[in-house]
C-alpha cells in the first residue's frame, strides 16, 4: 500500500486556472501541501538527482488526511428518480481486459 496518493484533475493549466488536487491516505493524520518547481526529477543515483525549488502558493499548509475510495475502471453510477421505462436503449463500447475473470456485468440494476 502506498501511504499517500494524489492526482490533479487536469494534466496542464494556464495562469489563473484552477487545478484541483485529490489526495487519499489510509494512515490518517495530516499531510503538507506545497507547490514546487521541478528542476530535475531524475531519482537515478547516477543521474543529477531530484531537485526542486519552492513556489509561493495560497494553498500551502497542513490538511487532514482521509481515505478516498477509488472505483477502478470506467463506470457510471446514477440514482434513479423514477423506474426505468419498459424499453430503452443502452450503447456501450466494450474492450475486455479481464476475460479470465469469467462473466461480468456491462449494465446492472441494484435495489
Amino acid at each position: 500500500m502506498i501511504p499517500l496518493i494524489g492526482y490533479a484533475d487536469k494534466l496542464s493549466g494556464r495562469p489563473g486556472e484552477r487545478v484541483a488536487i485529490k489526495v487519499s491516505s489510509e494512515l490518517g493524520g495530516t499531510y503538507r501541501a506545497e507547490l514546487v518547481r521541478v528542476i530535475s526529477g531524475d531519482p537515478n543515483p547516477a543521474g543529477p538527482g531530484v531537485h526542486t525549488a519552492p513556489v509561493a502558493a495560497t494553498f500551502e499548509g497542513e490538511y487532514p488526511a482521509r481515505p478516498q475510495r477509488a472505483h477502478l475502471g470506467s463506470h457510471m453510477t446514477a440514482a434513479l428518480r423514477s423506474p426505468l421505462p419498459p424499453r430503452f436503449t443502452l450503447r456501450a463500447t466494450i474492450w475486455p481486459t479481464t476475460p479470465d475473470k469469467g462473466r461480468q456485468g456491462v449494465m446492472s440494476l441494484v435495489d
